[in-house]
């Protein structure tokens, strides 16, 4: 069971686990299910059937002579186990049931019969929205699934993910959930390496591209990694949503430079080149920061020296800390919280030049 921040590779680590399980014998198939806990709870058993019966059998590919299968070709409602015992040039297939008391079924056709030999991995994304403590059709679906984990074990294989504390609290609604998973994965944010890493990779993934500097990749890196902790900070998906961002824009700067000079300078580099702009934005310097409409605004105040002063030393640890960064230096740390005591009416005459 993966207890995971968003975008750390969980769905990805569950297919090479089924991969793996494939691989060694443990799993008789690599079939890979993915779907959530808030899904299976408005789809119900009808869902839930349905994905399991993909993992169990596709209905498609040929079943072995000799190969345990199960058919409700007999009866639509009951399913009844037998063994294959020839299949069929057009894909039916001749089964020799468990209960003497059914005689042998002739050429059944392959999507009314399921083996009992296939088996993969369902992995199941936040799987606390099932909310079986409030919710019965949730509870259900629970049931359920425990169920086909004993029945169908060393078959089928089910992988919960999601946040660490509402699966810890899923668990402990449900004592039958502790004994069949018995290990737990804590995976952990991206450090700022690894964010560098993922979005050097992304960039490189966009055939033709390329960047001005590695070094303004891992300045965007720590700026990444400054909103770990943060309720939905995605990691990867962050990297993702920063490329889009990127590429928006690197599309505005190649825009405003045709408008400006009418042409572009090295046309055919620039038009796959990210330069740190694009990646960082503007730098913050004394320049960027006097055409502030916002800071003109303050300044036009009457009074309230001691704030502007507050601002302007604001703004010079901003500078110092844009210098800082460009130097992958440590930032020095700001607190822009700010208690305003006075009375009414003091802020808002402006000067008049």
């Amino acid at each position: 069971m993966p207890l995971a921040i968003a975008g750390t590779g969980k769905t990805t680590v569950a297919r090479i686990y089924g991969e793996v399980l494939t691989e060694l014998g443990l799993l008789p198939s690599n079939v890979f299910e993915e779907t959530t806990g808030a899904k299976l709870k408005t789809g119900g058993a009808s869902l839930l059937n349905s994905i399991l019966k993909n993992i169990r059998d596709d209905g498609i590919s040929p079943i072995l002579d000799g190969e345990r299968v199960e058919t409700d070709a007999r009866d639509k409602n009951v399913y009844v186990r037998g063994k294959v015992i020839k299949s069929n040039t057009d894909g039916s297939v001749d089964v020799k049931f468990d209960d003497s008391k059914l005689c042998q079924e002739k050429n059944i056709p392959r999507d009314r019969v399921r083996s009992l030999e296939k088996g993969g991995v369902l992995f199941v994304d936040e799987a606390y929205q099932l909310e079986p403590s409030k919710n019965q059709a949730g509870a259900l679906i629970l049931d359920m699934l425990l169920t086909e984990m004993e029945e169908w074990r060393g078959k089928l294989v089910v992988v919960f993910a999601g946040y660490k504390k509402p699966l810890e609290d899923l668990f402990a609604h449900n004592v039958g959930l502790p004994s069949r998973f018995n290990s737990t994965f804590d995976f952990e944010d991206f450090t700022d390496t690894e964010l560098t890493t993922v979005l050097l990779s992304s960039f490189k993934a966009l055939q033709g591209y390329t960047v001005e500097s590695e070094k303004h990749v891992r300045i965007a890196a720590r700026r990444l990694g400054r909103q770990r902790g943060q309720v939905g900070f995605g990691n990867a998906r962050a990297v993702r949503n920063f490329i889009e961002k990127v590429q928006e824009l690197q599309s505005a700067r190649l825009l405003r430079e045709r408008r400006s000079s009418g042409a572009l300078t090295n046309a055919g580099r620039e038009l796959y080149l990210f330069r740190r702009d694009d990646l960082l934005g503007p730098r913050v310097t004394a320049s960027f920061m006097q055409s502030s409409k916002a800071l003109k605004e303050l300044n036009a105040q009457i009074g309230l020296e001691e704030v502007k002063e507050s601002v302007a030393a604001l703004l010079s640890t901003l500078e110092t800390n844009s210098e800082l960064e460009e130097n992958e230096g440590k930032l020095q740390e700001v607190l822009l919280n700010r208690l305003f005591n006075g009375n009414p009416g003091t802020a808002n005459l402006k000067t008049v030049s």
